[in-house]
Order: structure tokens, then sequence, then C-alpha cells
């Protein structure tokens, strides 16, 4: 109790000599002051909740998205995107890329043994492969982890970003690499065979991230998956928008469905909610 005393005289510069100052510590010794009771702690919480709400909405939206991608550590300046591309790497097992690299390779391979398009093999397997690499990327519900994960410092959407980066570039570099293999074999104008797959990768990564935030990571991939076979089992591989706007060419179609899928992509992160995790 000396030792409390001291160190608080000292802090306001008095000394504990001081018969005043004696004085005050008995009377606070003295004095008792009850616990507050449950209701008035809940009408405490309820009349400074507006206060909080106010403040929260004073940030601005696209501030706030900003910082997200630009946020940086004290200790080492490294962007927290940066640092979470890298932790989140780490999560892609050596068994899922060796299955991903050896599913294209047998893809291609039976697709030329029995004569079929290879390009048109690449432009439907791409999205596949995005929506499965997303989904593997949130695996953390199968192992009942979420809860686990739910408690790391960084927030949902630096995650949610991260991963959809790592995402984009695995099956870029990959559908990369097969772009490159087919047209070695096929006459084929190698950006507009890019330009055919990256499309609808973004679409349907887009569109699978979108309906995730409302019905899970499972369901949103799932949806994405079928609304994709679905296009290309009852439209010939046809994109949707080009039945909408038959005068447009399928360049023109492909650049409007990538800025759908950025747009999708975008519009999620940027309206996800801090406290939301997809499940």
């Amino acid at each position: 109790m000396m030792k409390k005393r001291q160190e608080i005289v000292r802090d306001i510069g008095e000394d504990l000599v001081n018969i005043d100052m004696n004085d005050v510590f008995d009377q606070l010794d003295k004095y008792h002051m009850d616990s507050p009771s449950m209701e008035a702690t809940n009408q405490l919480i309820q009349s400074i909740k507006p206060v909080f709400i106010q403040e929260r909405a004073r940030i601005n939206q696209g501030q706030r998205f900003r910082d997200v991608i630009v946020n940086t550590r004290q200790d080492n300046g490294i962007p927290v995107i940066l640092q979470l591309i890298v932790s989140q790497m780490t999560l892609m097992s050596r068994g899922f890329v060796t299955l991903t690299i050896t599913f294209f390779i047998v893809s291609l391979l039976l697709a030329s043994i029995f004569e079929r398009n290879l390009p048109r093999v690449l432009v439907i397997a791409s999205p596949l492969l995005g929506l499965l690499t997303l989904f593997y990327e949130y695996r953390a519900q199968i192992y009942k982890v979420e809860e686990m994960e739910a408690t790391c410092r960084y927030s949902p959407v630096q995650v949610a970003t991260a991963r959809m980066l790592i995402v984009l570039s695995y099956n870029v570099m990959l559908c990369t690499a097969a772009t490159v293999i087919i047209q070695s074999s096929y006459n084929v104008v190698i950006w507009n065979l890019m330009l055919n797959w990256l499309s609808p990768l973004l679409l349907m990564l887009g569109v699978a991230l979108f309906t995730s935030l409302k019905l899970g990571i499972t369901s949103g991939c799932t949806m994405a998956g079928a609304l994709w076979i679905c296009q290309v089992t009852l439209i010939d591989g046809d994109s949707f928008l080009h039945l909408l706007l038959p005068n447009l060419t399928s360049v023109v179609i492909n650049l409007i469905s990538m800025l759908l899928g950025i747009g999708l992509l975008i519009f999620s992160l940027r309206i996800w909610k801090p406290e939301e995790r997809l499940v």
C-alpha cells in the first residue's frame, strides 16, 4: 500500500510526507463504491453505442478499402497484403499443386488423343480450376478450424484479398503455360486465346465471391461452377452476354466479361462487413 502511494505522489509531483496528502489517501481508503449493476452497465452501453455507430459511419468506404491494400506494419513496413500472400501461399500444399498440374496435363493429353479442340478444353477448364483453387484456400471449414482462423489479427477482407490474388496468380500462370504449349500445335493468336480463358475465369470468381458473402464459400463456388457448366453445355460454350448482345464481337464480349468479373470482386470486397467471414 505504501509503495502504491509513493508511485502516485511521484506521478503528480507531490511528497508523501505532506500531511494533506496522507489525509487524502486515508479518506480514499475509507471510501467504498459498489460495483455497477448489470442494468446500469447495459444502460451505459446503450447510451454510448450511437456514438460509436456515428464514428464508424464517418469512415469513407473507399478509404477503408484502400487502407486494406496499402496498410503497413510499423515494424518492417511491408504491406499487409504482401505479408498475407506469402503466408497464404504456404496453405497450397504440394499435393494440391501436383494434382492440379496433373489434371491439366491429362486433360490436354486426352483432348489431343481423341482429337478434341485443345483451346476449347483450356477455356472450359480454366474457370473450374479457379473455383477449385478458391474453395481449397477456404478449406478451413472442412477441418473445423474456422474459429481458430478467425482469431488471426488480419481482417477477413485482407485475407480474402490476399487469397484472391493467389488464386488468380496461380491459375493465370498455369493457364499461360498451357496456352504456350497449345499455341505451338495450333495456329491460334496467343493473346486472343488468353483472353478467351481469362474472361470466364474472372467472371466466375467474381460470381463465386459475391454469392459466398450470402450463402457461404461452398454454395458460392458450387453455384458459380453450375452456372459455368450450364453455359458450356446448354449454349455450346457461347457466352450468355453474346446471346444478349449478338452484334458484338467475341473480343468485346470477353472484355465486358472481364470488367464484370473484376467489378464483382471489387464490389464484394468493398461491401464486406468487418465481422463477416466466409463459412
